[in-house]
This record gives C-alpha cells, structure tokens and sequence, in this order.
C-alpha cells in the first residue's frame, strides 16, 4: 500500500475533517471573523498583541492530559473552552477516538536503523 492510497483510516480522517472539523471552523469564524487570515490586513495598524502575562511559569512547560486518550480529551476540551475555540471543545473527545484509532505501534526490532546516530 503507497502513501497516497485510501484507505478505511484515511476514510475516517476525511469523514472527522468535512463533517466535524470545517463545521466547527466555519461557527467559529462565524463569530469572530476568519482564523487565519490570508494576506495583510491594511486596515490593522500593528500585529504586535499585548500580552497579559510576561512571565513563564513552571506550568507553562508542564502538559496536561499525557496519562490518557481520556485525559488529552479533557485537557484539550478545557483549553479550548478557556480560550478562543470553544466551538472545538465539543470535538474533544471525537478526537482522542480519533487519535486511538490511527495509533500504530512499532515492533521493537534488534536493528537500529541506519539513520539514528547511535553513541555508546
């Protein structure tokens, strides 16, 4: 199977993408205009944004929701409600099945492969 075949994973990305994600994308520029805007704005003076905190604290370097696809959903869910993207906290959970779902896990070989530098 090629790279650029189809396949019943890439079936249900598509499906996530055109039935979840673009709905929930349109709401949201729906309500505060376009996400990622395209070309210069002229009629914005500056692109710099203020910010409130100019400090990095310890949980600015900690992620949240690692133990679980249970616990990324929430912790995703949360980010988004308090921050820009509520529209995208319904899709939380739909994305760590998602996520489960593509999760492939690698059989440990005894080669290691010619493009890791190995140092021992």
């Amino acid at each position: 199977m090629s790279s650029t075949d189809d396949g019943p994973r890439d079936d249900a990305v598509r499906r996530f993408f055109e039935k979840r994600l673009l709905p929930a994308a349109a709401a949201a520029s729906r309500r505060r205009g376009e996400l990622f805007p395209r070309a210069p704005q002229p009629e914005c003076e500056s692109y710099y944004r203020e910010r409130g905190r100019r400090v990095m604290e310890r949980r600015d370097f900690e992620l949240q929701g690692l133990e679980s696809p249970g616990a990324l959903a929430q912790a995703a869910a949360r980010m988004w409600r308090e921050g820009d993207l509520p529209e995208l906290a319904d899709l939380a959970d739909a994305l760590a099945s998602l996520a489960g779902e593509l999760r492939e896990v690698e059989e440990e070989g005894g080669e290691v492969s010619p493009f890791i530098y190995v140092m021992f």
